[in-house]
């Protein structure tokens, strides 16, 4: 059985099938995990005083619930993101401490390498 993924079935695993049907991806975002944690890091700089749950993150950045939440788990316990339960549901925020969440923003910003 395959974990629950955020909207139906996961964009990456789509991808893969078309690498191998097609021997190439359709466009889109690059296949690998390495690729998710730039990804939510991106996320975070270009949506600094947001807050939002898994599903919602998952669904932004076109990827599975099992790739995000361990990345989103790794940034709360390095304390550039913070988690709150409300109503039980777990949300998700860049930190406040303005150390930590200034070099997210800055890059996330147009100019930057990697925009």
């Amino acid at each position: 059985m395959q974990p629950p993924v955020c909207f139906g079935e996961s964009r990456i695993e789509a991808r893969e099938t078309d690498i191998r049907r097609n021997g190439r991806a359709a466009p889109g975002k690059p296949i690998g995990r390495g690729h998710v944690k730039r990804d939510v890091m991106f996320f975070w700089g270009h949506h600094c005083h947001g807050k939002f749950d898994a599903p919602t993150i998952c669904y932004a950045l076109d990827r599975g619930r099992e790739d995000v939440e361990p990345e989103l788990g790794s940034l709360v316990e390095a304390g550039i993101v913070d988690r709150q339960l409300e109503d039980g549901v777990v949300f998700y925020s860049l930190t406040r401490n303005e150390e930590r969440r200034r070099p997210i923003v800055e890059r996330a910003g147009p100019g930057h390498p990697g925009n």
